[in-house]
């Protein structure tokens, strides 16, 4: 299947480091951290259904290996098309298989099944018709050729996108369709109080520090640090256009139809406990198999080894039994946003409007980017 293109917002040479990065880290990935992460999307499944959708298909943009496109799918009885969508071509490669086993062994099923192909009448048989999963190499960043969409799940993608988050979930909004829902959960700048992400936004601040040739941080530095810009920002796009939708709706309903617009319905922070054999395991998925692979290529080997030594001091250091085989636990928070787009009609003048409105939070955003937490990771 070729590329998908649809306005992409990351520059060229980004989404050519993340594609390198996540694709070769791609299986440890599907391990090691796509099991750990699925509270998160247990919790984004439970939002879904409180939620009656409309008609159209599911999209998962970020999704990786695939690993939610199947339980999807499952939800609505096989009835909806599913799209995953992911920059990284190694990680739709395993969705893109994934998919295939689960066909064959449902073919296999249905042929092994005597008398159960043709049997109905042709309305009950249309009904029974299963609707396609597919896994697609797309920027995510923007999903106007795949919607309207009934819905948006995405699960830890949304962060890596930094300045242009607030821009990408606006896109995603405003590609539902009337009355369709998007459940965002994203990693913020801090993720916890204490716990081995701190330590490395601890370490990473040290580094940047010595490199400079400034003092060295306060011990706590990290978990003091402001939020970054975008994250302050993210929601601003899409409340600019419900402020929009706000003002025009009595003007609407006049006319017989309600505005349009992205309703906020809920913006939280979301924990759940999570455990690794050791903080070396934890580094080694992180840096192989996680987010830190695209520093790693970015930077080079070298910087990556001087940053493991002062991770690994944070433990004990290299070889001790501390950082090399006592187990680790920690409590991460991701961050959980639910849209819902507003049903009726709106004109082409007033979506025009509502866009323009929304270009002015984005472009504070990225100007205040040079002003957060530029030194510390995105996970």
């Amino acid at each position: 299947m070729a590329t998908t293109s649809s306005s992409p917002l990351m520059p060229k040479e980004r989404v050519e480091l993340l594609d390198r990065a996540w694709s070769e880290a791609a299986e440890l990935y599907l391990k090691e951290l796509a099991p750990r992460f699925d509270p998160w999307f247990q919790l984004a499944v439970g939002e879904l259904k409180s939620h009656t959708l409309p008609p159209g298909p599911v999209l998962v943009p970020c999704c990786g290996p695939g690993q939610e496109l199947l339980p999807l799918h499952a939800l609505y009885g096989g009835q909806r098309r599913v799209v995953g969508l992911d920059l990284s071509q190694g990680m739709i490669r395993l969705a893109r298989a994934a998919i295939a086993s689960a066909s064959g062994a449902a073919a296999a099923n249905t042929g092994s099944s005597s008398g159960a192909v043709g049997c109905g009448t042709p309305q009950q048989q249309q009904q029974q018709q299963q609707q396609p999963v597919e896994a697609v190499v797309a920027d995510a960043s923007a999903l106007d050729a795949f919607g309207p969409a009934a819905a948006v799940v995405s699960v830890f993608g949304l962060q890596q996108m930094s300045a242009m988050a607030p821009a990408a979930l606006a896109n995603w909004g405003r590609c539902l369709a009337p009355g369709g829902v998007a459940v965002v959960v994203l990693w913020p700048s801090r993720v916890e109080d204490r716990g081995p992400w701190l330590t490395f936004d601890q370490v990473i601040l040290e580094k940047t520090a010595v490199d400079k040739g400034q003092p060295p941080p306060p011990p706590d530095a990290a978990r003091v640090a402001e939020p970054l810009a975008w994250e302050l920002a993210l929601t601003e796009p899409l409340r600019a256009e419900e402020a929009a939708a706000a003002e025009e709706e009595a003007v609407e309903r006049v006319q017989g139809a309600a505005a349009v617009g992205v309703e906020v319905l809920a913006d939280r922070l979301q924990a759940f406990d999570m455990t690794w054999p050791s903080a070396e395991f934890f580094w080694k998925v992180m840096t192989e198999g996680g987010p830190w692979r695209a520093r790693r290529l970015a930077q080079g080997e070298a910087a990556m080894t001087d940053l493991a030594n002062r991770f690994a001091a944070k433990y004990g250091g290299m070889g001790s039994e501390q950082y090399g085989s006592a187990p680790l636990s920690h409590r991460p928070a991701a961050r959980v946003v639910v849209l819902r787009r507003r049903g009726g009609v709106g004109g082409g003048g007033s979506m025009e409007g509502r866009v323009a409105a929304a270009a002015l939070p984005a472009a504070v955003a990225q100007q205040r980017q040079a002003q957060g937490r530029g030194e510390l990771s995105a996970l």
